[in-house]
């Protein structure tokens, strides 16, 4: 993988060296900016340390600490630490002394095609769960129901999808002496990072009909099952195993995963049968390997708070092709402009190398809640007017 992606000296692997520059240039930036960022939060952290601290003292106990992310987790698919919203309550059970607020999120998108003149609710994912704490434990068990809906694009031959909802995720999580993570749910499988600062995704759900139109430079999500994660997580990192059971696929992934202040990093090893689940034979098994890393930059111009963001991430997916991504955003007040840039790299196949995609929208903000309004294009002549809630 690494030589794949150094070479490049020779005539006939240009594209591959300058797709490397990129990457080298666009890390050098993400790294120094996220470094020497200026601002009261992340000059406090530089001198005192307190961010190496929590990534690397595991039996520390640092439940209450300030736990505010630049760059949001993933609430319907991500492992993360519930911070206590009480005080101890001895009374309340012998081992149960923190009870927490009912904890919901939501994740929901609905598009209008201006190129095949169709609207579609390509996905909407509700969660609910709450968190009992005691002193040495806590427990989090949580539901997650999805459904999705479009008008049918008549250039296209798919079964009409009708009004559904149903079960997408569920189970409990269980975080021991503070760091021990224990979680069973029913997507157990660590996936493809999904950190964006576009209005639509770039990933894509091959098992949801509403994917037709989604371009081979979206990378597909792992045919999950119910299963297990096992490792250690904290306030800013996780590294975790994760085991789910996908009829005779058995998808597996490790994890690892730093979420600081500005700046996010994540690298991800998964493996899986894909080509034909319903068989268990190790030839039929691909593997893929997936670095993220992401940065919110502040910036005060004047009087004005100003954001930069950016997203550099590299995929190779064995039998398949090398996936890079990239992503430029500038947000002011409520306006945000966005580019992406995605690569896709394969020997065997003849589909196109290049695409770009654009985006401007409307984010408006009611305390914890996001909604998103505005416009996405792309190179392969696909227009969308989308909007999206976000909580």
């Amino acid at each position: 993988m690494i030589q794949i992606m150094m070479m490049g000296r020779n005539s006939n692997n240009k594209q591959k060296y300058y797709i490397k520059n990129i990457i080298i240039f666009s890390l050098y930036i993400l790294t120094t900016t996220a470094l020497f960022a200026q601002s009261p939060f992340t000059e406090k952290d530089q001198k005192k340390l307190g961010v190496a601290v929590d990534a690397f003292s595991i039996f520390v106990d640092n439940s209450d600490r300030d736990t505010v992310q630049s760059i949001p987790y993933d609430y319907v698919r991500d492992d993360y630490k519930r911070p206590k919203d009480s005080p101890y309550n001895e009374e309340l059970s012998p081992f149960v002394n923190v009870l927490n607020s009912i904890e919901m999120h939501m994740e929901a998108y609905f598009s209008y095609g201006i190129h095949n003149n169709t609207f579609k609710m390509d996905n909407v994912f509700f969660t609910l769960g709450e968190t009992f704490n005691s002193k040495y434990f806590s427990i989090s068990p949580f539901i997650t129901i999805n459904g999705y809906f479009d008008t049918h694009d008549p250039n296209e031959d798919y079964a009409f999808i009708k009004g559904n909802i149903g079960l997408y995720d569920g189970g409990v999580q269980v975080v021991a002496f503070n760091h021990l993570l224990v979680s069973l749910r029913g997507r157990a499988t660590f996936d493809i990072d999904t950190t964006t600062y576009m209005l639509m995704p770039h990933y894509v759900d091959r098992t949801n009909p509403t994917s037709y139109d989604a371009p081979h430079w979206y990378i597909p999500t792992v045919l999950n099952g119910a299963g297990i994660r096992v490792g250690v997580i904290g306030n800013y990192y996780e590294l975790a195993y994760s085991q789910g059971d996908y009829r005779h696929s058995i998808p597996k992934a490790v994890m690892f995963r730093l979420n600081l202040p500005y700046f996010s990093a994540r690298l991800l090893y998964q493996h899986e049968n894909r080509q034909d689940p319903a068989n268990y034979n190790m030839s039929f098994f691909e593997s893929l390997v997936q670095s993220t890393f992401a940065s919110t930059i502040p910036l005060q111009i004047l009087d004005n708070q100003f954001f930069i963001n950016l997203v550099l991430e590299y995929t190779w997916k064995e039998g398949d092709a090398h996936y890079v991504r990239l992503e430029q955003g500038f947000e002011w007040n409520i306006l945000n402009i966005a580019f992406r840039e995605l690569f896709y790299i394969s020997k065997n196949s003849d589909e196109q190398l290049f695409l770009f995609e654009y985006t401007v929208y409307c984010k408006l903000q009611a305390g914890k809640a996001d909604f998103s309004i505005g416009f996405q294009g792309a190179t392969d002549d696909r227009y969308y007017i989308l909007a999206k809630v976000e909580f």
